[in-house]
């Protein structure tokens, strides 16, 4: 395939995967979402203070293992009813976004492996079709993300040799420590 072409395939794959990706994500929330608004709201008030706040028992000590992405689903329900949209519409919209950014950087893993942008479309598509059923607001989508960004910089580290792919894969598990 011709690059001119090749780019033209690429913009027209991504857009489909966008489509798609916004398609397949779920409306519905878990009650982890409203435990992590709560959770984030908690400590961007009290700061991380290893009590469990909403607990039976006092002072029952607790790590919390994805305070990051607690906070940042607080703030984006927060930001959400600041602009007149809803909290839950925000978190909506953020799990789609993230959706989209999954499915793309599973696109470009594909590409790197096959080559062949035309077969690296469709098992994308069938990847993020069999994902379907974990794309929710929680931690693990941010994880699935990291985790395909990964296996990106792996491939390119050893193609290319440049160090900051290695930085990268020293820098992800230290976000999905925080995130998830």
């Amino acid at each position: 395939m011709e690059k001119k072409t090749k780019v033209k395939f690429n913009v027209l794959a991504i857009f489909c995967i966008v489509i798609f990706c916004m398609a397949i994500t779920p409306i519905t929330f878990q009650n982890d979402t409203y435990y992590s608004i709560k959770i984030g709201e908690y400590i961007m008030e009290n700061g991380i203070t290893h009590m469990d706040p909403f607990s039976w028992h006092e002072d029952l000590p607790y790590t919390y293992p994805h305070w990051l992405y607690d906070v940042l689903t607080y703030l984006i329900y927060k930001l959400g009813e600041s602009i007149g949209i809803g909290g839950f519409t925000a978190l909506y919209i953020a799990t789609m976004i993230l959706s989209v950014i999954l499915g793309i950087v599973i696109y470009y893993a594909c590409c790197k492996f096959s080559k062949n942008n035309l077969i690296s479309f469709f098992i994308t598509l069938g990847i993020v079709y069999l994902l379907k059923n974990f794309i929710a607001a929680r931690a693990q989508l941010v994880t699935y993300i990291l985790f395909a960004l990964t296996v990106l910089f792996i491939e390119n580290f050893i193609e290319t040799k440049k160090k900051r792919y290695a930085v990268y894969l020293i820098i992800i598990p230290i976000i999905i420590a925080n995130v998830h």
